[in-house]
């Protein structure tokens, strides 16, 4: 629900939420960085969503990954500073991953 609100939830609910991602449940991580790729990503300054994506990126959970490099794509040009991590996930075993990650590299991001 949090996700869905955007950043209305003000920032001490973020981290709260975002702290989550720490979770030894896979579909609790993925839950958060779902909701946040999919609800208002851009009503959120770019700054803050960065390292949760990022972050989520090194997730052990294949389709919390997937979140997070959508996250990423969604982005756009936004996301360019992750760019590092974005060329790390072309190598990920995750098919779905590393194509994302191509994507952006290749400049087709996602329209929100």
């Amino acid at each position: 629900m949090l996700g869905a609100i955007g950043p209305a939830i003000g920032i001490k609910a973020f981290h709260r939420m975002t702290n989550r991602l720490t979770d030894p449940e896979d579909h609790v991580r993925n839950d958060v960085l779902w909701a946040l790729q999919f609800h208002r990503i851009n009503e959120y300054p770019a700054e803050t969503l960065l390292p949760v994506f990022v972050q989520g990126l090194s997730d052990t959970h294949e389709v919390a990954r997937q979140n997070a490099i959508l996250g990423l794509v969604r982005l756009g040009t936004n996301a360019a500073p992750a760019r590092s991590s974005i060329e790390k996930a072309l190598n990920d075993p995750d098919q779905g991953v590393s194509g994302w990650a191509k994507q952006w590299l290749n400049g087709q991001y996602l329209s929100n």
